[in-house]
């Protein structure tokens, strides 16, 4: 018996000494799959499955670890793949792992990280590789909204190996280091005759700014681990610690009296929820929306709102796609809603039409009305037309929405209706800019929504925080929805 036993663990340190043997021949420069492993869990503890796994093209653990432990002491499964065997490509064995891995995390209702970098299918497995993949992204699709799913992608996730963390509910890369797409460089010269480098094709920066298929870039691979355990204290932690935001008198000066100048969102954001509590979602990628976790006197809650300094706030068809997947999100895991609204409408265009503006606002329509957590709505400036309604209104489920005495609430501009519900006074020659002004006043001041009871308040804005609070407090608790987090 003791003879095994020695066997057992001299071939432990063998496995160990050959892969530290192999990243050190190569791969100094990043850290090695066990380590990325040891820097996500508690005290860098974790349990294996499947360590000696084989199969038939692969060597022992065949190109990933597959574990679970603790992660700020919550129970999180993790795998990650190991490139420097085989460039952690995805074979018959691999797949199983995972696809087991997922089962146990869904079974046991906790969430799972993958820490991603690989060449793809294992072409010298052939379709079975390919087999392996659909088995991943079935067990995806079954565990979306029900478990909180995240993607670090450290390296290369090309053709195949891009769609599980496309599945998932949220990817981050690596700055310099991630590169996610179907076709890769070779491919797209031998087929379109165009030559591309892998960094301009799907490096980080086009992930998270050009293409919108990353929610969040890191700088480094511990910041990326950082990043993830992060997202998992809002989805994990609905209350934790909270510490009001500094705010002196003349702090909220910025807002602008002019309705068409613009300001940063940020600054109100800033003004409202914890200090230090903002986590931007997609924060380079549909910059005239702006989404964030945040925490509201220590509560976990998703805040979703127009951004005036870009585009004037307009809903395009990106910021449309952006809004919405994040309100299912936030609703798939029992988070609060809280919405700022400052936008002239939808963006118009030829080309925003011809791109489906009408398929991709709809999104937005059906996120919120589909929400089911608590949804507080603030309209800051502007609310326009459909746009008013699609961002947070009462008519589609808002349980109590406020408005800045100075909002204004309308079908339209005031320049663009007088032209038509005055058109006459115009021809005769009224005043545009007067039958502009008396427009604004007397249909597009927030009391004239008030008196409809679209409006629960209006509120200065130095009582939004307070407001937002006590909202909540009277609100029903967060549930999850009951709804899977398809990637919009």
């Amino acid at each position: 018996m003791q003879e095994k036993c020695t066997r057992l663990l001299e071939s432990r340190k063998t496995r160990s000494a050959d892969e530290a043997a192999r990243h050190a021949a190569k791969y100094q420069d990043r850290l090695s799959p066990r380590a990325r492993l040891e820097h996500l869990f508690d005290d860098g503890r974790y349990m294996e499955f499947g360590t000696l796994g084989k199969g038939p093209t692969g060597g022992e653990g065949d190109c990933v670890i597959t574990a679970v432990g603790r992660v700020a002491g919550r129970t999180v499964y993790a795998y990650c793949q190991d490139y420097t065997q085989m460039g952690g490509s995805l074979g018959a064995m691999q797949a199983q792992k995972i696809s087991q891995l997922q089962e146990k995390a869904l079974k046991a209702g906790c969430p799972i990280i993958a820490l991603l970098e690989s060449g793809g299918a294992r072409i010298q497995e052939g379709v079975g590789s390919l087999d392996g993949y659909g088995r991943i992204f079935s067990m995806n699709v079954k565990s979306s909204g029900r478990i909180p799913q995240l993607a670090i992608v450290f390296g290369a996730c090309a053709g195949g190996a891009s769609y599980s963390p496309a599945l998932m509910d949220f990817i981050i890369t690596v700055r310099g280091r991630s590169r996610m797409f179907i076709t890769g460089p070779d491919v797209i010269k031998t087929v379109v005759g165009e030559t591309v480098q892998a960094e301009e094709l799907g490096g980080a920066s086009v992930l998270g700014s050009k293409s919108g298929v990353s929610h969040f870039t890191a700088e480094d691979e511990d910041g990326a681990i950082a990043t993830a355990k992060a997202i998992l204290s809002y989805l994990g932690q609905p209350m934790a610690p909270g510490k009001a935001p500094v705010v002196k008198e003349g702090d909220w000066d910025f807002l602008p009296e002019v309705p068409n100048r613009a300001y940063d969102m940020h600054q109100v954001v800033e003004k409202v929820f914890d200090q230090g509590s903002i986590l931007e979602y997609q924060k380079d990628w549909g910059r005239n929306a702006m989404t964030a976790f945040a925490r509201l006197n220590g509560r976990a809650v998703a805040v979703v709102a127009n951004q005036p300094a870009f585009m004037a706030g307009c809903i395009d068809i990106d910021a449309s796609d952006k809004m919405s997947r994040f309100i299912r999100m936030a609703d798939a895991f029992g988070l609060p809603i809280i919405t700022f609204v400052d936008t002239p409408g939808y963006l118009p265009g030829v080309k925003q039409e011809h791109d489906g503006i009408i398929r991709h606002g709809a999104k937005l329509l059906y996120a919120y009305a589909e929400a089911v957590n608590p949804r507080i709505t603030v309209i800051v400036r502007k609310a326009y037309g459909g746009a008013y309604i699609a961002m947070g209104s009462k008519a589609i489920g808002a349980d109590a929405v406020f408005a800045y005495p100075f909002a204004e609430v309308a079908v339209m501009g005031a320049e663009a209706a007088v032209k038509i519900v005055r058109k006459k006074d115009l021809a005769a020659g009224a005043d545009a800019a007067a039958l502009a002004d008396e427009y604004r006043n007397e249909v597009m001041n927030p009391s004239f929504s008030a008196h409809m009871d679209l409006i629960d308040e209006l509120i200065v804005p130095s009582e939004t925080r307070d407001r937002l609070i006590m909202s909540l407090s009277t609100l029903c608790a967060a549930k999850p929805g009951e709804h899977g987090n398809i990637p919009l």
